[in-house]
């Protein structure tokens, strides 16, 4: 599975050596299409949602905990529209609101939208 839990070495490794991180939480890639066919580089499987939202929860729960008093709670989400990686956030034709919605339901809002 591609989301968070791999990630928290790395997060904190860089808290070790920045004394403040701020989580990167992807809604998947691939960046293949960018590379001739017979090169190719990892991608994310399991792109969904449901994945995307779990990632959000972990990335919050560590930002809880591990951001300093006084600093904001920040967690940087890529991308918002990178198509020919499928890294997007914008609604789309066969997810529709579901990324957007699975944002707001982790930070808030209600995430109802539908169209």
């Amino acid at each position: 599975m591609w989301h968070c839990p791999h990630n928290i070495p790395l997060w904190e490794k860089c808290k070790s050596d920045f004394g403040v991180f701020f989580p990167i939480v992807s809604t998947g890639w691939d960046n293949n299409p960018r590379f001739p066919q017979n090169q190719f580089t990892a991608i994310c499987e399991g792109k969904c949602p449901k994945e995307y939202e779990k990632s959000l929860r972990i990335a919050k729960d560590w930002a809880d905990k591990n951001i300093p008093e006084g600093n904001p709670k920040l967690i940087f989400i890529n991308a918002w529209n990178e198509w020919t990686e499928g890294e997007y956030l914008e609604p789309d034709n066969f997810y529709g609101y579901d990324y957007l919605n699975a944002t707001a339901r982790v930070f808030g809002g209600s995430g109802q939208a539908t169209k």
